[in-house]
């Protein structure tokens, strides 16, 4: 007279399988050993499902870094019951190289897209470049606008035409800083207390520009000073 319910899980282990080799088809662009090399399982060990798809991955890896995204790849197991051994055969379907068709930003809610976009190596019409991502992301973490930068590859108007987008979120640029400070007393009549405060943005109206102000007050010195920063001129980057 309850509702409680027992579940058990029977499990009947099989046989251990070990690797046997990968065999790879259908390549022309690259050669069988510089693909091979990719692969982190090595024949003879002990199977291991996701040492040999790190290894699938690592061969793409080698063609999309040439611009080749819309390759196909196909694994194909051979399995050997008597000798308790597993073997794969890559078939590789190659075409063309892919081209950027747009470049998209996404999530930027303060930044201008122009900001984004000119740190980003890559444009329209070039051959898509896992490289030039890679630097692209690096560009815009160093802007330190961003808290997260992902990259996305989509699927463009045609076959060979990819569209490559960046989802950015977006951190505060603001910096305010307030401050008072003591020093000793050396004449009977002095304040020993100073105050100092500073605001800042480095992304200025999110247009990629820097501004400063800062404000210190003493008895006997006052300051108010003012900075103003950008890396850019146009389309030419200015260090």
């Amino acid at each position: 007279q309850r509702n409680d319910l027992s579940i058990t899980f029977v499990i009947q282990e099989g046989a251990q399988y070990t690797f046997s080799g990968l065999t790879i088809t259908g390549n022309e662009i690259f050669s069988t050993e510089q693909l091979a090399s990719c692969m982190k399982l090595k024949e003879g060990a002990i199977f291991n499902m996701i040492k040999f798809e790190e290894g699938m991955a690592a061969i793409a890896n080698v063609y999309y870094e040439s611009g080749y995204m819309s390759n196909g790849f196909y694994p194909v197991p051979q399995r050997d019951t008597d000798r308790k051994e597993i073997s794969y055969n890559l078939v590789i379907e190659e075409r063309a190289r892919s081209h950027i068709e747009n470049i998209l930003v996404k999530g930027n809610n303060k930044t201008k897209d122009y900001v984004i976009l000119r740190e980003i190596p890559i444009e329209s019409g070039d051959i898509f470049s896992r490289e030039k991502v890679i630097a692209a992301m690096r560009n815009l973490y160093s802007l330190q606008y961003f808290s997260n930068v992902i990259p996305d590859v989509l699927q463009g108007s045609e076959e060979n035409l990819v569209d490559l987008v960046f989802n950015v979120e977006e951190t505060s640029t603001v910096g305010i800083n307030l401050g008072m400070a003591f020093s000793g007393i050396t004449e009977p009549n002095d304040i020993p207390v100073s105050v100092y405060a500073t605001i800042s943005n480095s992304n200025l109206f999110g247009e990629g520009k820097g501004f400063s102000s800062s404000l210190n007050i003493a008895k006997k010195t006052q300051s108010l000073e003012f900075s103003y920063n950008q890396n850019w001129i146009g389309d030419y980057p200015i260090a």
